[in-house]
């Protein structure tokens, strides 16, 4: 799996260089998802694992449930194809991703909270974790009732737990660590 990403990563990059050249990052970005979204078509998922099927007829299909592609976009998609490389797609989508994000110095932020987010408490959100990280953030939110309330986030690396949840544990380990010790 972690050839897979590598792999992803190069393809992506190598995409990536060219989209910045030409200024379609977003546009290609969105192109990529679409087609990840379209692999998970179970119609498609079988055309695509056909021996039978043409790699022109896969493409046209790809491209059509993408709703039409960049020429540089279909050249890759036809190149994994040829090279029987297309699960790839998905992984690449999420590489091209973050590679934008990356240099234009956005961080993604994971956060969790225990009911969904409306519209103003993201964006509050955001900001806040904007100025504590000192650069851009993008949110990607998930909900999870286990955590009770508050706010779980992960950027990168970082873990921020502000979850009632991850409170009360900290609260059961600094009781035990006063009656232990």
């Amino acid at each position: 799996m972690k050839h897979q990403a590598a792999s992803a990563r190069r393809y992506a990059r190598a995409l990536l260089d060219i989209a910045l050249e030409r200024n379609t990052a977003d546009e290609w970005a969105a192109q990529l998802h679409e087609v990840a979204v379209a692999l998970d078509d179970e119609p498609m998922a079988r055309l695509l694992g056909s021996p039978i099927a043409s790699i022109d007829t896969k493409v046209k299909a790809i491209t059509t449930l993408a709703g039409g592609l960049a020429r540089e976009v279909e050249t890759l998609i036809r190149m994994l194809l040829a090279r029987k490389r297309v699960t790839l797609l998905p992984a690449l989508a999420e590489a091209f991703a973050d590679l934008i994000r990356e240099h234009r110095r956005i961080l993604r932020a994971e956060v969790t909270t225990a009911i969904p987010l409306d519209g103003q408490t993201r964006t509050l959100l955001r900001d806040r974790l904007s100025r504590y990280l000192g650069q851009t953030v993008e949110i990607e939110d998930h909900v999870d009732p286990a955590i009770i309330g508050g706010v779980v986030a992960r950027i990168g690396d970082r873990l921020i737990d502000g979850s009632v949840a991850g409170r009360l544990q900290r609260m059961r380990e600094q009781i035990g660590a006063r009656a232990g010790g």
